[in-house]
This record gives C-alpha cells, sequence and structure tokens, in this order.
C-alpha cells in the first residue's frame, strides 16, 4: 500500500473509531450528568468493548502519527513525555523512553551514519563499522522502528526511513537527541533531589544539573568551555523545545512587507516576502547601553539562553525610556512569554512550560509570564505600539502576531534594532557605514578617523569549523597537489583504512586516493578527500602523542606547499600543537646564524623536514640544544634517515597504541581559545624576522571576518601558492576547508606559470595575485588564450593595489569577482570590501589607490597624526592602528615592544601603514611608512606617484627617493620604457593629477 493510500486508510479508520467511542460514551453517560466528570471515569472503567474500541482507536491514532510525524515533533514528544504522564499509560511513557534510550545509543555510536540514504545493507556490515555487537544492534533497531523510526526492507537489512534520514541530513537533529538524554533527562530526574539538598537557592551553581552531571561550575559557563555541549543546547532549544531559533533573518527580511499595515494587526507567513540582499545583522548583547535611539523597530530576542527575569525586564524598562523619546519606534518581542494558563492549545503550552522547566533545572532561570511583561508596558501611548513575533509551535512557518509596524521609508534605510541584533535594510552600503559609526559605544563622530567595526560572536574552535567542512564534504576532495603524483602517500591510506571513520555518510571504499582529477588527460595530480584528509590526521594525532609530543607544544615544518603540509595542518589543529613554518631556501639565504636562531626561538619538540641539506643541518644543530631532543620527521620516504622518522611509522605507532582518538577530536573541539595555534615570522624586511604568536581565538577570529572571502563560489577549486611560512597560506587553506571546497596546492609558491598551467587544466574558481603577477600574469593569458571562466574570485593584495590594477584583473579574469583584502602576519582581517557586485568603474580611488574596504565586525580602526598624538580627520592621512581579536598581542621575544599600546579601549598595534579614511568610512592604504619619502618637509607616498606615471606611459614604474649632500633628497621615477614622453611631460601629469608637491621629479629609463 503506498502511503498516501496507508494515509487515508488509517484516517478514515481512526474517524471510525472516534464516532463510535463517543457513541458508545454517551450511552454510558446519563443525560443530566455532567460529562466534563464522568467522561474520564467510562474511559478508565467502561465496559470491555469500550476499552477493546479505546485500544482500537490508540493504535490508529499512534499509526496515524507516525505517518504524519517529522524528526521535529519526534523530539518534542519525547521532550514532553513527562508531561504527558497524567494523559498517557505508563506503559507507553516506558515505550517513549525506550525510544529515547535507543536513539541516544545510535547517536553514541554513530550507527546512523553507517548506513546509507538510499539503500538498504545488512545489519552485520552495519555493526562491523560501528563497532557494536549485531545481535544488539538489531534488537534497538526493531525497537525504534516501532515507532517508524528506521526500517528492515528485508530480513537482516537495514536501511533508512524518510524520519531516520533526517537526522543524518540535519546532525543538529541528533544533537539535540544527545543533550536530551545525557544532560535534559538526567537533570530533571534530579530536580527532587536538588529541592531536598539547597531548597530555595536560585544560584546557578545549584541546579538539578549540576547534581545529575556532578559539575561545580554553571550551566553557562560549561557551555562556554564546552562546544559540544553547547551546540547540543542550541539544536535541543530549535527541535526539542520550540524555542524561536536565533536566526531572525528571514523573519526581519520579512518585516519590510508588512510596513503597509500601520496600527493593525497582520498575520505573516515568512517565505514569500523574503528580499535577498537588503538586510544585515549587527548584535548588541543585552544589558549593553542601547546607542540606536531612533530606530524604527526594536526587536527583543528572548531564548532560553536568555539572561534571567531581572535581565529581561531591565531590558523592556530601557526600550520603553527610547521609546518615549521616539514617536515612531516599535518594539517586536519574539516569543519568550510564559501564556497564561488554559489560553492556548494543551501540546503548545506544554512546550512553553517546557522551556520554563528545563531553564530551572539546567540554570535556575525562568521565562517571563505574559502578566509580568504586560505590566512593564501597562501604560499609553506605549502599549499600542508592541507586538509579539513568535515561531508557532506547531507549525514550521515562521507568524508575526499583533506587529505593529512604521511605513517604509524610501529615501532612509530602515533600523530595526535589538537585544541581541540590530537589522538594517539599506539602499547602498555607504549608509550602512554611515550608521555604523554611532552604533557602538566608543566609536566617534562622523568627522574623525575612527570606526568600530562592531562586535563579533568568536566561541567555535579550530577543528570546529574544519569539522562544518568535513560534514559539507565528505566525499569530496580537500586537497588537490599538481606537483605530486597520485600515489605518492598510497601507504598513508593503506595505514589510515584500519581506523575507518564513518562520521558521516555512507560510502565504504575510502581506502584509495581519490580519482577525481588522477589520470584526466593525462593528468596524474594526489587527491585527498576530507574523509582521507580526518583519518590519516587523526592517525598521525594518535602516533605524536605516542611519542610524547604534548598539546601545545610546538611543530617546526621545513616543507613545501603540499600535502603533507596540509595533513600536518589538520593533525596539528586535533594535537592542538603550536604550528610554526620556515623556508630552508629562505633561512640559508639570511646567512649561517638564522636556523640556530629560529630552533633556540621556538624549541621545536617536533620538526619535520623533507631535504637532504636541512636534514644534515639539523643534525648538527639539534644535539647543541639545550632541551630534549625533538622528534624528527623525513617526509621523503625513499632515503631513511638515521635519528629520523616517517609519517607512516608515525601513523602504526599510532595505530598500536591504546590511545582514544575520539578523545583527542573531543580535546581539540574544546580547545582553549587562548592557546597559541602558530607562530609565524614577517619578512624581516625592516630587520630580523618577528615571531608572531597566534592565538586560537585569534586565528577563528581570522577566519570568520573573512569568511566572505572564500564562499560557496570561490571555494571548489581554490589555488593556494603561498609557502606554508607565509600567513596567507593558513589562512586560504582553512578558509577553504571551512566552506568545505578544495585546496589546490602547486608547490613552488607564488609563480604566475603555475597560476596559468593550473586554470588550463583545471577550473580553478580562486586565485591570490599581487599587483605585480597582475601585469605578467595579463601577458601570460594574453600570449597563452586561456579561459579564465572557471575563476570566480580574484584577490589581489601583498601591496599597494590601484584602480588600474582592479580593471587589468577584471579583464583578464571576465565574469570573475574581483576583491581587494588586506592582511598581515600579525593578523588581519580587519577590512571588508563592500564593491562584491559594484562595477569597477563605480569603485572610489583616492589617488588612483583603491580601498582596502570598511570596518570589519570585531575590529577597530583608527588613523592617528603621531606629530600630534591625536586621531586624524576623515581625509587626513596618518598611522594606522588596528584594535581587532585576530591580532598578536605581542611579538616574541619582546622584539619591537613599542609596535604596541594600550590606552582605555584595549591594546592596539601600530601597523607601521600610512592610512586615509574618508568620509564614508573607506579606508585607503597608502604605504608603509619605512617607504615615505620626504620633499621639502612633505611627506610623499610611492603608490600614488608609481600610479600616475603608469596610467600616462602605460608601463609599470618605481619611484625611489636618493639622498644628495648638495640637493637634498631627490626622488626618482625608473621606467621600462618612456613611451614616447618626456621627464616633463611626466612631472606635469604628476603635478595635475597629485599637485606640485610630488612633482618635478627625475624619470629614466632602464634594460
Amino acid at each position: 500500500m503506498d502511503s498516501i493510500a496507508n494515509l487515508v486508510s488509517c484516517a478514515a479508520a481512526t474517524t471510525a473509531d472516534v464516532e463510535a467511542l463517543v457513541a458508545m460514551c454517551r450511552v454510558q453517560c446519563p443525560s443530566d450528568a455532567d460529562e466534563s466528570i464522568k467522561i474520564h471515569a467510562i474511559l478508565q472503567d467502561g465496559p470491555a468493548e469500550l476499552q477493546k474500541l479505546k485500544k482500537s482507536m490508540m493504535a490508529n491514532v499512534a499509526n496515524l502519527q507516525q505517518l504524519i510525524m517529522g524528526p521535529t515533533e519526534l523530539l518534542q514528544q519525547l521532550a514532553c513525555q513527562t508531561a504527558q504522564v497524567l494523559r498517557t499509560s505508563t506503559k507507553v511513557c516506558l515505550l517513549k523512553s525506550q525510544l529515547l534510550a535507543c536513539l541516544h545509543w545510535l547517536g553514541d555510536f554513530q550507527v546512523l551514519a553507517c548506513i546509507p540514504l538510499r539503500h538498504s545493507v545488512p545489519i552485520k556490515d552495519i555493526s562491523d563499522l560501528a563497532g557494536v555487537p549485531e545481535a544488539q544492534l538489531c534488537r534497538i533497531a526493531r525497537m525504534t522502528m516501532a515507532f517508524g523510526f528506521l526500517c528492515e526492507p528485508q530480513p537482516g537489512r537495514l536501511s533508512h526511513n524518510a524520519l531516520s534520514a533526517a537526522f543524518v541530513t540535519n546532525p543538529a537533529l541528533l544533537d539535540a537527541v544527545m543533550f536530551l538524554a545525557g544532560t535534559a533527562t538526567p537533570s530533571a530526574l534530579k530536580m527532587a533531589a536538588n529541592t531536598q539538598r539547597l531548597n530555595y537557592s536560585s544560584t546557578p551553581q545549584a541546579t538539578a544539573y549540576n547534581l545529575a552531571s556532578n559539575h561545580a561550575s554553571s550551566f553557562s559557563t560549561e557551555c562556554e568551555q564546552r562546544p559540544q555541549l553547547r551546540r547540543q543546547w542550541s539544536a535541543f532549544r530549535c527541535y526539542g523545545t520550540g524555542d524561536v531559533h536565533d536566526d531572525l533573518v528571514e523573519i526581519l527580511q520579512a518585516l519590510q512587507c508588512a510596513s503597509h499595515f500601520f496600527g493593525k494587526p497582520v498575520q505573516m507567513n515568512q517565505p514569500g516576502c523574503i528580499v535577498d540582499g537588503r538586510v544585515t545583522i549587527q548584535r548588541r548583547p543585552m544589558g549593553t547601553t542601547q546607542t540606536i535611539r531612533d530606530a524604527t523597530v526594536y526587536i527583543l530576542h528572548l531564548t532560553s539562553c536568555t539572561g534571567g527575569t531581572e535581565g529581561v525586564q531591565a531590558e523592556l524598562k530601557l526600550l520603553v525610556e527610547v521609546l518615549k523619546n521616539n514617536r515612531s519606534g516599535r518594539i517586536v518581542l519574539t516569543s519568550g512569554l510564559l501564556p497564561e494558563l488554559g489560553t492556548i492549545r494543551r501540546s503548545v503550552e506544554a512546550l512553553a512550560r517546557l522551556r520554563d522547566l528545563t531553564m530551572f533545572q539546567l540554570a535556575n532561570q525562568r521565562e517571563l509570564e505574559m502578566a509580568e511583561m504586560m505590566s512593564i508596558l501597562n501604560m499609553e501611548p506605549l502599549l499600542w505600539r508592541f507586538g509579539i513575533m513568535n515561531m508557532p509551535l506547531d507549525s514550521p512557518r515562521i507568524g508575526l502576531r499583533s506587529a505593529v509596524l512604521a511605513p517604509k521609508q524610501p529615501d532612509k534605510a530602515a533600523r530595526f534594532f535589538t537585544g541581541s541584533k540590530t537589522v538594517r535594510t539599506q539602499k547602498n552600503y555607504f549608509r550602512q557605514i554611515q550608521h555604523k559609526v554611532t552604533s557602538y559605544n566608543g566609536s566617534r563622530s562622523e568627522s574623525m578617523a575612527e570606526i568600530d567595526g562592531g562586535p563579533l560572536i568568536n566561541t567555535t574552535s579550530l577543528l570546529g569549523h574544519l569539522e562544518q567542512g568535513l560534514g559539507k564534504s565528505y566525499n569530496k576532495p580537500g586537497i588537490i597537489s599538481t606537483h605530486q603524483p597520485a600515489n605518492h602517500l598510497s601507504d598513508l591510506l593503506t595505514l589510515a583504512k584500519s581506523h575507518d571513520d564513518q562520521e558521516r555518510g555512507g560510502t565504504y571504499s575510502h581506502t584509495n586516493t581519490s580519482t577525481i582529477y588522477d589520470g584526466k588527460n593525462g593528468y596524474n595530480y594526489l587527491t585527498l578527500t576530507y574523509y582521507q584528509i580526518h583519518s590519516i590526521a587523526k592517525c598521525l594525532a594518535a602516533g605524536l602523542l605516542a611519542n610524547g609530543v604534548q598539546p601545545k607544544s610546538t611543530i617546526l615544518m621545513l616543507i613545501p606547499n603540499g600535502a603533507e603540509f596540509g595533513l600536518l595542518l589538520w593533525t596539528s589543529v586535533m594535537t592542538r600543537l603550536t604550528i610554526s613554518c620556515a623556508d630552508p631556501d629562505v633561512l640559508a639565504a639570511t646567512g649561517p646564524d638564522e636556523l640556530p636562531h629560529l630552533l633556540r626561538t621556538l624549541e621545536p619538540s617536533v620538526i619535520v623536514a623533507q631535504d637532504t641539506r636541512t636534514v644534515l643541518e639539523m643534525d648538527r644543530l639539534v644535539d647543541e640544544l639545550p632541551t630534549v631532543r625533538p622528534l624528527c620527521i623525513y617526509v621523503d620516504r625513499s632515503a631513511k634517515k638515521s635519528g629520523w622518522i616517517t609519517l607512516s611509522e608515525i601513523m602504526e605507532q599510532g595505530n598500536r597504541s591504546a590511545i582514544d582518538q575520539d578523545q583527542i577530536i573531543e580535546a581539540a573541539r574544546s580547545d582553549d581559545l587562548e592557546r597559541i595555534h602558530s607562530v609565524l615570522f614577517t619578512s624581516g624586511s625592516s630587520g630580523r624576522p618577528k615571531g608572531c604568536p597566534m592565538r586560537v581565538g585569534g586565528q577563528t577570529h581570522y577566519m570568520l571576518s573573512q569568511s566572505w572571502l572564500v564562499d560557496e563560489r570561490a571555494c571548489p577549486l581554490a589555488l593556494q601558492q603561498a609557502h606554508p611560512s607565509r600567513a596567507i597560506a593558513h589562512l586560504q587553506i582553512l578558509l577553504t576547508w571551512r566552506a568545505g571546497g578544495t585546496a589546490v596546492l602547486t608547490g613552488r609558491g607564488f609563480c604566475v606559470s603555475d597560476i596559468v598551467e593550473a586554470i588550463r587544466r583545471l577550473p580553478i574558481t580562486f586565485v591570490v595575485l599581487s599587483p605585480p603577477m597582475v601585469h605578467e600574469i595579463s601577458k601570460e593569458v594574453a600570449n597563452a588564450s586561456l579561459n579564465t571562466d572557471s575563476v570566480q574570485t580574484v584577490q589581489v593584495g601583498g601591496d599597494a593595489v590601484t584602480a588600474g590594477i582592479l580593471a587589468k584583473c577584471a579583464t583578464v579574469f571576465r565574469g570573475a569577482k574581483v576583491v581587494v583584502a588586506h592582511g598581515m602576519t600579525e593578523g588581519g582581517g580587519s577590512f571588508r570590501w563592500p564593491f562584491e557586485h559594484t562595477p569597477m568603474s563605480q569603485i572610489p580611488h583616492f589617488g588612483g589607490l583603491c580601498p582596502v574596504g570598511v570596518v570589519s565586525p570585531g575590529s577597530v580602526v583608527r588613523i592617528w597624526n603621531s606629530a600630534e598624538a591625536r586621531v586624524c580627520k576623515r581625509g587626513e592621512s596618518g598611522a594606522l592602528h588596528i584594535r581587532s581579536g585576530s591580532q598578536i598581542r605581542n611579538y616574541m621575544s619582546g622584539a619591537s615592544e613599542t609596535s604596541f599600546y594600550e590606552d582605555g579601549q584595549g591594546r592596539w598595534f601600530r601597523t607601521g601603514d600610512v592610512a586615509v579614511m574618508d568620509p564614508k568610512g573607506l579606508v585607503y592604504i597608502l604605504g608603509r611608512e619605512k617607504d615615505m619619502m620626504n620633499r621639502d618637509g612633505v611627506a610623499i607616498m610611492p603608490a600614488p606617484l608609481q600610479n600616475c606615471i603608469e596610467t600616462l606611459t602605460g608601463e609599470q614604474a618605481v619611484a625611489v627617493s636618493v639622498m644628495s649632500e648638495s640637493q637634498g633628497e631627490k626622488l626618482f621615477a625608473v621606467l621600462h620604457s618612456l613611451a614616447s614622453n618626456s621627464p616633463g611631460d611626466i612631472n606635469r601629469h604628476i603635478e595635475k593629477m597629485l599637485g606640485k608637491q610630488d612633482s618635478n621629479m627625475t624619470a629614466g629609463t632602464m634594460n
């Protein structure tokens, strides 16, 4: 019988049973009796025929529920089973308890992920893969089948149905189950014992949760310290209690569709009203000052993790005070209220009571009651300006009830401000910039060159970000190394096979190197899937720990940009090691003292090398270190080196050890955000390279603030050329993996010919270029007749970027998004490019230079007048200072301490750049302070001069200054060709474009 026919038959049978039961009850109940009093007794103590009919009806209702119930309804039923004891038999409650226990068992052993989504497999295969007894798995699976979860299409074979498959495709559902079974239910069962123990205590550390978990810290503290618990709690709130989801983007976008309803209740459904790209979000934590006084709508978002009742009351009173001086303002309160008893359906009220009790058991908190809220707002004329937005608890649709909205103003961006988020619709990005200037405490007036980009929520560990990509692209390539053959790491893959990890997906044959690009058109590229990277990294992590390498120790890698670097990067994140990388060729060219200095500075516990020269040099130096000899790993398998170990030997030792790899992963998920993730070194252009200790929280902040850069369009085949010693290599690979894309590694560093070759052979989607590379690649593309249509995003940076560079990029990569991104070894992500959809001709420039963007959330940027010790005005150039969660706090060994300073706002970094901020908040970097030239007391930056000359001549130019004893500092421009222009022509063009103080250069040519 098909599902529709089954549904019709079940509904008809249920209807017939209900009609028969009602008729029988009326016969049993006298006409003059109170049916509300007698009906319960009749149903419980009636004749055998009635009891038989009642059982038939309950069975049909259960069948009907199984046919129409989705995962959310299942979770809410399980969560509310205690509340249903009075309405259901003890037997039903016991069955639901067993179902919850079975789901928890399936989740704990990752059994659901071992079952393919679209076909059945033998139960024996699944038990072997999950490492559980076959008989036990069979009993538990068949118990869940009684509730419509999983199915057994043939004896001994297991498959998903629609209900169980949802727990694989949406892992948050399984997180909700794990929280319900492992945290919420044990806490609920300890409620009585906690009351006996502590009676009326209301502290957050004296809860049933503390008693059940045997933890001394509060539930909120545990969530902050344990990302897995925080993730499970969020999922339980969303799917188990019907809580309004944190992500209100769609709801808030839909608000403008109701703007023509003024002073009238309105009911809206979400899907049809969304206008993409017109809404942005900012957050304001509850309890902080409300700085926006002229918003159209204030949205107070109350959830089950909101602060205590007193905090909510204080926030409401604060908003009421704001509205007294804002005649057009409105309050919209997202549902987080307890309804009055009996005013709504029992099932909906049960979920509201569930949220309230859960908050009590976990944190000694409660939800605000409707009467309390109305008493705060019970004043005219404010009451009519209040509305409640809620998520109907029995429907997947989003509703807006009794919301009073202001009419849309076509010439002014509407702003919605909430206790946790600010949402603005906008006509253009600059209007948003102007709003940001006054939206946060510490921001100065719009005339001053200092902007606070607002807060950035940064709580996920590095492994948590990698697991996002792992979940999206489990069986897809994570690494393609174009300079290594397909079978290069076959020994590592064979060793990883014994520790096959099936966290997601249903494919079993992962033991061979991926062949997605192998052999295609004769190419033989090493390709590793996310599964393979993760599996190898787990074995390597266990092997490192087995060799005595401890978390927080340092691993120094002296290897090129290849698959081994990618594997060790993932492994280091998993093992919580501090990563440092160096280029042996650069070290050798710098001088004989550089490598010994590096070893003394880092004191590494692990050294990884590839070439024989480095190995011999290391053998000479490590014995002189005051510490224990590091674990030395040699990645070249072709030649065994005494005292050195290979990656495959590390994996073998990890496989033989008793180290629990799952515990390694769990510890990495809860990584300390203050731990030092990496120590990379500056270029050393102004002296000896300085070590930059980047915290885990700094790296994740950097990734979050730059997540717009490598998005879903750019990540499929992101070309990564930088040597691992450069910060951009780490950031780009991590961003690509976070998005679930493929990092294409070329091995030789930044090389235009490698870019051309990669684009010719692979549909590359993301490319990074420096300005000199743009000139070179434009010639290569023209000569090679290269098709660049696959490229979706081109990042330009590393030097001053001119309007001409962007225009040339747009010509070479037609159809690609060309962006400017700013970053430093000391940290980056302080700017966001706002012109992704702006025509190239409309991007503003300053003296021919392009902006680096607007200030990103999580960063504060100021332009500083060092001579007068003040913040510059807009349009005035000065030193660029940044305060950001992504920046380092100091250099290693106390180097260059003056690069950092503290004021009342926090710790600032002097970047060494000269910059200017325009009236709209755009920041332009003019060049490095050390490159500044001085002519007659006027500071001149080379980049605008060079751009001006290149615009006239069409040739690359270099501006330099030379000191003369008789004439002082003289400016020179060096070109390949004057292109029929005289030096006088060039000086007149410069004077016209930049002013007289920048002219009077001496122009010359060179071969």
